[in-house]
């Protein structure tokens, strides 16, 4: 008789059919035997069908699920093997085509590095005072994650630039950065257009920008729309080529456009029409216009110190704490014929080596912003005034 099968393999019921049918093994009376074993051979017969049959349909059922399997399997085989085969090919094309990558990377960091150089140039120029530097500009990254990496350092420290770069420095090398592509003879503009690029610079970085933007000026047009006056005071005070226009909008939006000029001439073209007019009176017309005359006075003077210390070096700060802490007209004139605050005899004898009509026209800006009347002629102390912010200018 054959072994049991294993219980883990059968249905419980064919265990327990099989158990009763080997029961048949101690049976020895003949008749009792037959009986055993058409019952029990029939009961074994009728479970081992059921789980035929069962075993059957669970084998289908695995092979419907295992069928689509098994094509895509057997499509994907021979594919799987030409590829095992041309594994060393594939190797090579990899180390190929790393080798394109990296090669077109140099390729295009070489033809960045003219405009890498230009960038680092134009920043020094308008960093001033700064204690970040630019070093190299690289192309980096492939496909969609190519990005332009800076090389920017502070105080010799290797860092990145967003991290440590104020606001107005950030502006700054974002200028750096596209000023030389503009200026590229590829690029088919004849002109620059640049919005607002004065926003949170500090002194020193304005006049950098105002340098900077005169060389561009020499090879494009160069527009620049602002709202503050720091940049029109620096072309004025550095003698930078420029045209300056005031866009106004009035009532009903009427736009009017007008050429500026610096701060001396504005006042003093105001001082004329107030000198000119029939209709205020003769002391309101000199308080007035005296008041313009020392604005443009003034002017001269600040004009005159802050060119000649920046000049020297001297850093803005310095220059501006300097002027702050002029109170007086003596004060600002001094500041411009000495470079520093000296007592008003020194101013007054300063004057004197210009002539008489300087000492008048100083004095006259002093009294007539204090409310002093005057019976000079208004138009001639104009002039003087105008004649004086002249020599400053060009002698201090």
């Amino acid at each position: 008789m054959a072994p049991p099968p294993p219980e883990a393999a059968v249905e419980p019921s064919v265990s327990a059919a099989w158990e009763r049918w080997t029961t048949g093994r101690d049976i020895t009376d003949p008749s009792e035997l037959a009986d055993h074993l058409e019952d029990a051979g029939r009961a074994l017969a009728e479970v081992c069908d059921k789980a035929r049959s069962a075993a059957s349909a669970r084998l289908d059922a695995l092979e419907d699920r295992w069928r689509p399997l098994a094509s895509r399997l057997s499509a994907w085989l021979p594919r799987a093997r030409a590829v095992q085969e041309s594994a060393p090919a594939l190797r090579a094309v990899k180390a190929a085509r790393k080798w394109l990558t990296d090669t077109a990377n140099d390729l295009r960091n070489e033809a960045l590095r003219p405009f890498a150089e230009q960038s680092a140039h134009i920043w020094n120029e308008l960093r001033q005072e700064s204690n970040v530097t630019l070093g190299t500009i690289t192309l980096a990254g492939t496909g969609l994650q190519k990005r332009a990496d800076l090389d920017v350092h502070v105080d010799g420290t290797e860092t990145s630039a967003l991290g440590v770069m104020s606001q107005g420095e950030l502006h700054s090398l974002a200028l750096a950065v596209f000023l030389p592509r503009a200026l590229a003879p590829r690029t088919p503009f004849g002109f620059v257009i640049i919005d607002d690029p004065v926003q949170s610079m500090d002194p020193a970085k304005v006049d950098g920008l105002a340098k900077v933007l005169s060389v561009v000026a020499a090879h494009r047009q160069v527009i620049v729309f602002t709202h503050d006056t720091r940049l029109r005071e620096s072309v004025f005070r550095l003698q930078l080529p420029a045209t300056v226009m005031e866009v106004t909008r009035g009532e009903r939006s009427l736009v009017r456009v007008r050429k500026v000029e610096d701060e001396v001439s504005r006042a003093l073209a105001d001082a004329r029409a107030v000198a000119a007019s029939v209709e205020l009176p003769p002391d309101a017309a000199f308080m007035v216009a005296s008041g313009l005359c020392r604005t443009a006075l003034e002017a001269a003077c600040v004009e005159v110190y802050r060119r000649g210390r920046l000049s020297t070096g001297i850093p803005h700060t310095e220059v501006e704490a300097a002027l702050r802490d002029a109170r007086t007209l003596s004060d600002l004139v001094s500041l411009a014929a000495f470079g520093e605050r000296r007592r008003r005899d020194d101013v007054q004898a300063q004057l004197e080596r210009i002539g008489p009509w300087a000492v008048q026209a100083y004095r006259m800006c002093n009294r007539g912003v204090h409310g002093a009347p005057s019976a000079a002629d208004l138009n001639g102390f104009v002039r003087h005034v105008d004649r004086l912010t002249r020599r400053i200018r060009d002698e201090w």
